[in-house]
């Protein structure tokens, strides 16, 4: 059993500081890093990067509609032209920054994420530009339809074990639900985030879950 835990970051924005990034990226094996549109900006793109190669922790590129004052949660209506050149801009953004790593892969925020999964034209659209622009590179989505929000940290661990294991989850009206996922994504904003990382990478390394970034195991 393989998993790898991802986190969104580098959300701060100018002298605005969000998140628990530099303790959260201590138990995390990918980091998605806000590129400009919906958050972060140039110095914490740089920032969040030297502190992703500090832990040997894998990076990937978190676009967004551009949706600065809504932090990328408004959906938006782009045309296909418009959407292609604004991932294009938001992922070449963050890889100008890289030096010797390589961008492990990308996962859409927010809005772009959660329409993509319901409405098959975005999606394609999303597909299309990597497969177009960055074939190498892993998209990460989601591998459901629909995902039912948890409210309790202690449920979170055990169905975040149960599912990697089983693979297998439990929906809120208690549906059984099949599943294989590839990563997990943790908030770094999430109150008590640190302590949520903590714990559940422990949880996960007790349950002899080996924790490695997507890169590793991924072809």
């Amino acid at each position: 059993m393989i998993i790898d835990l991802n986190c969104d970051m580098g959300e701060s924005f100018g002298s605005l500081k969000l998140g628990f990034d530099e303790e959260v990226i201590k138990f995390i094996t990918s980091a998605n890093i806000a590129c400009g549109f919906h958050s972060g900006d140039p110095l914490w793109m740089e920032k969040t990067i030297t502190l992703a190669n500090k832990f040997n922790v894998s990076i990937g590129a978190h676009p967004s509609f551009p949706d600065l004052v809504g932090f990328g949660r408004r959906k938006m209506e782009l045309s296909k032209e418009e959407l292609k050149t604004a991932l294009v801009y938001q992922v070449g953004a963050l890889k100008g920054f890289l030096t010797t790593e390589k961008l492990q892969h990308i996962k859409p925020h927010g809005a772009l994420y959660n329409m993509a999964v319901n409405d098959k034209e975005i999606a394609s659209n999303i597909t299309s530009v990597i497969k177009n622009y960055y074939p190498e590179t892993i998209l990460v989505c989601l591998s459901q339809s629909k995902w039912a929000e948890i409210a309790k940290e202690e449920f979170i661990l055990e169905r975040t074990v149960k599912m990697i294991k089983e693979k297998k989850i439990t929906s809120l009206q208690g549906n059984t639900i099949k599943i294989n996922p590839d990563t997990v994504c943790l908030h770094g904003d999430t109150p008590g985030a640190v302590t949520l990382s903590k714990t559940l990478r422990y949880e996960m390394e007790r349950s002899n879950i080996t924790i490695l970034p997507l890169k590793e195991f991924i072809n």
